[in-house]
């Protein structure tokens, strides 16, 4: 609901001080684009495309400009260890590296909100803690908010406030 990908059942969702008119689907469209990144699960890159495009698309899409686009690109792939991959497809980067270029894709357009499903879960300890700290370190610098899911409690306990679903139930551990 908060990526505007589904419409609530009740209440509402405000972003940037905006509530979110589910109804009207070029502005959900627009706020995913402008406003939210999105690190799934397994990566969900597009496999026609080489590692680079797959990010670039996002930053087109986002408005910004062809300069920034490869800026960013650069910069992000790099922190990432993930720049000698730009020419490659996702058939040919294994799972990790794969997920390390979809963080790349989520963080391409400065969002406000970065929704993170698992974001580690295809990485070793050691990677997957070079990619939490960008994650925070960007949501901190960009005043960025950062929903992260995941079982790891090595990576829960890098967060400053946290959730425990147990059954249903919400509760902040």
């Amino acid at each position: 609901i908060l990526g505007c990908l589904l419409t609530p059942c009740s209440g509402r969702v405000v972003i940037q001080g905006q509530p979110v008119d589910y109804s009207r689907k070029a502005e959900t469209i627009g706020l995913r684009r402008t406003q939210i990144g999105f690190v799934f699960q397994q990566g969900q890159l597009l496999p026609f495309l080489t590692m680079e495009e797959n990010v670039r698309i996002v930053g087109r899409n986002a408005g910004l400009g062809r300069e920034e686009i490869k800026s960013r690109t650069d910069e992000l792939m790099a922190r990432v260890n993930v720049s000698h991959l730009r020419h490659k497809t996702p058939r040919q980067a294994s799972r990790g590296e794969k997920q390390r270029v979809a963080i790349v894709r989520a963080l391409i357009h400065r969002p406000k909100i970065i929704l993170a499903d698992e974001p580690t879960a295809a990485l070793d300890w050691e990677n997957g803690k070079t990619v939490m700290g960008l994650l925070t370190e960007i949501g901190e610098r960009e005043n960025c908010i950062l929903l992260t899911v995941t079982h790891d409690i090595r990576l829960a306990n890098m967060f400053t406030r946290r959730f425990h679903i147990d059954q249903g139930i919400v509760s902040e551990a």
